[in-house]
């Protein structure tokens, strides 16, 4: 199924009181449980992952515990993992409609090889896991520096040549020969289009991204665009800023943004408040002139050239990453299947 978020749980974005818990039917699942999504809208039913601490669970999730005398616990994990299709199966024809439940779960057959094979079988995956872990996290320290460059330059005004000179601004005190304008002078601003033929799937035929509002949704056989872009939700999710760079399709609930300060207006983009743009209640929606006339500081062309130049080499660095992860992924999930049916010996 991809890379899916939150494959180990190491830590949780929410707390829970003793009295929400004593009120409610939420359990806790121990360190070394998988826990599988056993309702949920889109991809999310099926999808499995592996507790690295004690966590609190509501009914939606099911937490299968091992016996440790006979399982390793990741040997659990990585088999329910490889069966995300099956999973989505047994939900549809399950008694409660739509739902994954304990007894589907329990009757579930499963090869156990010996502990000794297990391990070996589980450590070549659980390498590669924390590879593409690493990765990610190594891509989000890079992406904060280059905010926090930002910040210095654009906000605090300690940038390169700085002399320290401020003038009056309606964005407050702003340096010297710098100005206040609109986004619109920096960027060209298109809708994207609605799709003919798409693929859920890459294959030879369809293997151009097919651009939703936050992500990529599919994959096309036609190209919109074959440049650095920048996508935003034009309908739906906002605040999420895409970057692309090879041959893409953004859709119709987009709106792609062109400019030759690409890591300029990367960064001004995030820090846009999307909500306060919103037009139309029952479905956000946001339109090129509200973009267009946002107000935003225009240095001086030689502080953006330094600044594009400090950031793409930066994202250069983000974009291999994320090459050798794609790579990684993908080896794991051909390994996956094969490693837990024994057609590949280790």
């Amino acid at each position: 199924s991809g890379e899916t978020r939150n494959r180990f749980i190491s830590s949780t974005e929410k707390r829970i009181s003793k009295k929400a818990i004593d009120e409610s039917s939420t359990r806790v699942a121990s360190k070394g449980s998988t826990v599988i999504a056993s309702a949920g809208q889109g991809k999310t039913r099926g999808q499995v992952s592996f507790l690295e601490i004690d966590t609190y669970i509501n009914q939606s999730i099911i937490a299968v515990t091992p016996d440790k005398s006979k399982v390793n616990p990741l040997w659990i994990f990585y088999n329910l993992s490889s069966r995300y299709e099956e999973l989505r199966q047994l939900s549809d024809t399950s008694s409660i409609r739509g739902s994954l439940a304990n007894p589907d779960i329990r009757a579930l057959p499963i090869s156990v090889p010996s502990i000794e094979m297990q391990t070996e079988i589980t450590d070549i995956l659980i390498n590669l896991d924390k590879k593409i872990e690493l990765n990610r996290q190594t891509n989000q320290t890079l992406e904060a520096i280059v905010q926090a460059i930002y910040k210095e330059w654009f906000v605090n005004f300690n940038f390169p040549g700085a002399t320290g000179e401020m003038q009056d601004s309606e964005l407050g005190h702003i340096p010297k020969g710098w100005r206040v304008g609109i986004l619109d002078e920096l960027v060209t601003i298109e809708s994207g289009k609605r799709p003919g033929k798409k693929s859920e799937t890459r294959t030879n035929d369809f293997n151009v991204p097919l651009l939703g509002a936050s992500s990529i949704m599919g994959y096309v056989n036609e190209i919109l665009y074959d440049r650095p872009i920048l996508v935003i939700g034009r309908v739906g999710t906002h605040g999420i800023v895409q970057r692309i760079s090879g041959p893409s399709f953004p859709s119709d609930n987009t709106l792609v943004i062109k400019t030759q300060y690409y890591e300029y207006i990367y960064q001004i983009l995030k820090t846009i408040d999307y909500r306060l743009l919103n037009v139309g209640s029952t479905q956000p929606l946001i339109t090129q002139g509200m973009i267009k006339k946002n107000k935003i500081l225009i240095p001086t062309h030689d502080v953006l050239i330094k600044f594009e130049s400090h950031a793409a080499d930066v994202f250069k660095k983000i974009a291999a990453n994320n090459e050798e992860t794609e790579t990684l992924i993908g080896s794991r999930n051909i390994l996956l299947p094969k490693l837990m049916s024994g057609e590949i010996e280790v």
